[in-house]
């Protein structure tokens, strides 16, 4: 069984290599990358030898590019997975009863996809970049109840994938379910949360630096002034941050001695 992550990004260069060997290490095997007209050289970040059979890195100039880039591919790169997901480079999949992805699968039975649950995470206490990794430095979370939770991912069986062309669901033969199993509506806003077995770790803001950075690339789903990010979301994170949450972090030692093997002159 072979799994792929579909992902764009635009000058995220910096966090590019944690993402990629996290999620191998979970139990991801390849990843279609869509360069959405970055500066910043991030494709270089995955030049490593050991990533080149791993990432496939699209240059995609188009704006919005995100929906897309999953059209395209739907049509030239799904075939070569089992199973898929679509999420972004500030998305984290987190099992949460096991090491590996793959452990979760049986969740879905028959379903078409399996729809994961954000936990959004906030800047904590930092308002410059911190040194380190995503995962070490952001910490602290909004309350299980928080209504932004309900927003879901998708990680979609490829034998039922019709299209995709929006970050958060994508168009399937047959229905979806929670990380309980649970037969649900195949929306990317849920009635309620789920936060059983697999989430998604949403590290959406980090620092007010980082978050500044994020707001002046734009969305990759939409041109519209109305619907761009703001200083209101930054600072509601900020303030309803609280719940401390360091889970993710026992990864950490497999994940920093993998980052220090591959490094450059390592």
């Amino acid at each position: 069984m072979k799994l792929g992550i579909c992902a764009i990004f635009k000058n995220e260069g910096r966090y590019l290599r944690e993402w990629v060997q996290y999620h191998r290490l979970i139990g991801f095997d390849g990843f279609v990358l869509y360069d959405n007209g970055g500066t910043d050289q991030g494709a270089a970040a995955l030049a490593e030898p050991g990533l080149r059979s791993a990432v496939s890195v699209i240059p995609w100039p188009l704006s919005p590019g995100q929906p897309w880039a999953y059209k395209h591919f739907v049509v030239y790169f799904a075939k070569h997975f089992d199973w898929v997901a679509f999420i972004d480079i500030d998305e984290f999949i987190h099992p949460l009863a096991g090491d590996d992805i793959r452990s979760c699968l049986d969740i879905a039975g028959t379903h078409s996809a399996i729809l994961m649950n954000w936990l959004n995470f906030g800047p904590g206490a930092h308002m410059h970049r911190p040194a380190g990794l995503v995962t070490e430095r952001y910490e602290q979370r909004l309350p299980d109840s928080d209504p932004w939770h309900r927003h879901v991912k998708s990680i979609v069986r490829v034998s039922d994938l019709l299209n995709c062309d929006a970050p958060h669901v994508a168009h399937l033969r047959g229905p979806v379910c929670n990380t309980r199993g649970e037969t649900v509506s195949n929306e990317p806003i849920q009635p309620q949360t789920c936060h059983d077995h697999l989430v998604i770790n949403h590290y959406y803001t980090k620092s007010l630096e980082e978050w500044q950075e994020k707001v002046s690339r734009g969305r990759a789903t939409t041109q519209n002034p109305a619907l761009q990010r703001t200083q209101a979301q930054f600072d509601y994170c900020r303030l309803h941050g609280t719940v401390s949450d360091h889970r993710i972090q026992r990864f950490l030692p497999r994940l920093r001695a993998i980052l220090d093997d591959a490094a450059p002159g390592s």
